[in-house]
């Protein structure tokens, strides 16, 4: 895959522009998401998690983390980071080789009970609504530590 692709947050580069404009009309599309979803009462966790490249290159603190966490602490909404959960998990190889579907982004099955485990499980801290709850609290766009990968 080009570097755009994969490599997007971190880029430099003839193409820049075109990530620039790509970032600004996805966090235009998540204002929008934020403001309908709070019309509805409806709690919004924002995500990020690394790509291949990234737990390659050991980024934890990318600037896709430092962008969409800034975007989470102005829209006061939750935000997950689980860039350190992936960076974490051991060698990266073995991590993308175990987590992701090959050439991909995207995680396997094997790494949505990865992810799926951490959220659920008390050291993540993150608060799981059940149905008819309404928000949880989580600390707004405060990163927690994670723990140290088993």
């Amino acid at each position: 895959f080009p570097v755009t692709i994969y490599g997007w947050g971190e880029y430099r580069g003839p193409y820049e522009p075109f990530v620039a404009k790509g970032l600004a009309k996805a966090d235009a599309a998540l204002v929008r998401l934020a403001a309908f979803l709070k019309g509805q009462n409806i709690p919004m966790t924002l995500v990020v998690y690394p790509w291949p490249q990234q737990t390659r290159r050991g980024m934890e603190n990318s600037k896709v983390v430092t962008y969409w966490q800034d975007w989470a602490r102005r829209h006061d909404v939750d935000f997950v980071n689980l860039f350190p959960l992936f960076i974490r998990a051991g060698p990266a190889d073995e991590v993308i080789q175990k987590y992701h579907n090959v050439g991909d982004a995207h995680w396997n099955p094997e790494g949505n009970a990865f992810v799926a485990n951490y959220l659920l499980g008390p050291e993540s801290g993150f608060p799981i609504p059940t149905a008819g709850q309404g928000a949880g609290k989580a600390s707004k766009a405060e990163e927690k530590e994670l723990p140290a990968a088993k």
